[in-house]
């Protein structure tokens, strides 16, 4: 019979030596690696930031322009009420001039969406994430309120003309658009208010939004709702 000796025992410390530095150089390796894209996803959180504060700063910047027509569109929308009265008395609409229009907006988000498609925003600090999103949150209402608010005022519009005869429901209709239009307009310093306010109390504080130098906002484009009505057109149109 033939018997193997066993190995010296030192044989099996070299072995688990060199193992252990196999499995130290793995965990080192692996370490260096989420080290790199650690520092990666820091340095694309910093850029995402900025963009998202120009992105907000643009819709900051919009909401307060819309405020500006605050007045006038009140303003309009009592002179069309005086309108709409007298011509429930005498069943025809005068001569009416271009009303004019509340702004509509974009109410841009899409840095923000391909924010989140990079999965760049899941990197954010977690309470700054959820301030950033809220936000947007809130501006998407502001987006479908406003274009609630054009289809309104799409109806009001339809009193531009040199006079017609109404029917009773087409006064009702027109009275019930200026009661939502009032609404619409009414609302938007509250939408201000709970954003700033937001933003004031959140984690991103009152300071990150910021216009960007480059591509500043278009402000006050829409004026005709604080013009004073003009002639009435010869025909209606459509």
């Amino acid at each position: 019979m033939h018997f193997h000796l066993p190995k010296p025992l030192h044989g099996w410390r070299e072995f688990a030596g060199e193992v252990g530095i196999i499995v130290l150089g793995v965990l080192i390796a692996l370490t260096a690696e989420a080290l790199v894209e650690d520092i990666g996803w820091r340095g694309r959180v910093a850029e995402a930031r900025q963009e998202l504060r120009y992105e907000l700063g643009q819709n900051v910047a919009l909401l307060h322009d819309r405020l500006t027509e605050e007045q006038c569109v009140n303003h309009r929308l009592d002179e069309l009420a005086t309108i709409v009265t007298r011509a429930s008395a005498t069943g025809r609409l005068p001569p009416v001039g271009d009303i004019g229009f509340p702004s509509v907006y974009s109410w841009p988000d899409a840095v923000w969406q391909s924010q989140i498609s990079a999965q760049t925003a899941t990197h954010f600090p977690r309470r700054e994430l959820g301030t950033i999103a809220r936000v947007y949150r809130d501006f998407a209402d502001l987006r479908e309120e406003n274009q609630r608010e054009r289809v309104t005022w799409l109806t009001l519009r339809t009193i531009t003309g040199p006079g017609r005869p109404v029917t009773p429901e087409s006064i009702d209709r027109l009275i019930q658009a200026i009661s939502e239009a009032r609404g619409y307009n009414a609302r938007f310093p509250v939408w201000a208010h709970v954003i700033v306010r937001l933003m004031n109390q959140g984690e991103i504080g009152s300071g990150f939004a910021q216009i960007d130098p480059k591509n500043p906002p278009v402000l006050n484009a829409n004026e005709a709702i604080c013009r004073t009505l003009g002639p009435a057109p010869p025909t209606y149109a459509g």
